[in-house]
């Protein structure tokens, strides 16, 4: 892993705990880093470059600032082959709102439909780690790997809180359109019908199948049944 001067960091790495993951016995913090100054990313670079293998930064950094020049640093890094991801380790926390989602947590608030457990611990100053509140934005989730991940009694595994509060969502979802099914086809209104679709669309593994076949069947026996139009 060493790329600048082998011989000399013989002593510069340890074991992180029962994880047998090799870590620099010092870490790159980016409490304070933002994307707008360059001398952030360089010293970020730069760090890298010289062996250093442990970056710690959190989701409430620079309202998610932080995160967003690691990633991108990591990615101009791994694309120019000076270093390999599976060997960088990248500590973050979650948890936090503050900024940006502050705002959302304070509309939903508002709305009446708060995040469940969250705690206000300083004015301005909220944390929930429930996974509503984790999985707030999925789509971010869908677009990653997931990484190797060491199970032990203490870890706390929120890809799995994530992905089990969107498969909850979706046998939310399953129970109101068999519920519509039980209550009759002809009573279908324009939501169900959408719902209908999308449903079908996400069980699918073959999106233009779905949409040449099932979905096509599904007009066929309604026009079969003299009912108006769904798709």
């Amino acid at each position: 892993m060493a790329r600048d001067g082998e011989a000399g960091w013989a002593n510069g790495f340890i074991v992180l705990g029962p994880t047998g993951l090799t870590m620099t016995r010092l870490g790159f913090g980016t409490y304070r880093v933002d994307m707008q100054n360059s001398e952030y990313r360089e010293a970020l670079k730069k760090a890298l470059r010289q062996s250093c293998n442990l970056i710690d930064t959190s989701t409430n950094y620079t309202d998610g600032d932080s995160e967003r020049l690691v990633g991108s640093v990591l990615a101009e890094l791994v694309a120019s082959g000076e270093v390999r991801r599976d060997e960088i380790i990248v500590v973050s926390k979650i948890g936090y709102v503050q900024g940006q989602n502050l705002k959302l947590a304070e509309a939903k608030e508002q709305s009446g439909r708060p995040y469940p457990e969250l705690v206000k611990y300083g004015d301005g100053i909220w944390h929930c780690v429930h996974p509503e509140f984790l999985a707030e934005r999925p789509e971010l989730y869908r677009s990653l790997s997931p990484p190797r991940r060491v199970h032990g009694e203490r870890v706390a595994d929120h890809m799995a809180a994530m992905l089990t509060a969107e498969r909850r969502r979706v046998r939310s979802l399953e129970a109101e359109v068999d519920a519509a099914v039980t209550a009759g086809r002809a009573g279908y209104g324009l939501t169900i019908r959408v719902r209908l679709a999308v449903l079908a669309l996400m069980r699918s593994t073959d999106v233009i199948e779905t949409v040449t076949q099932e979905l096509a069947l599904c007009y066929v026996a309604e026009q079969a049944l003299g009912l108006p139009k769904s798709y």
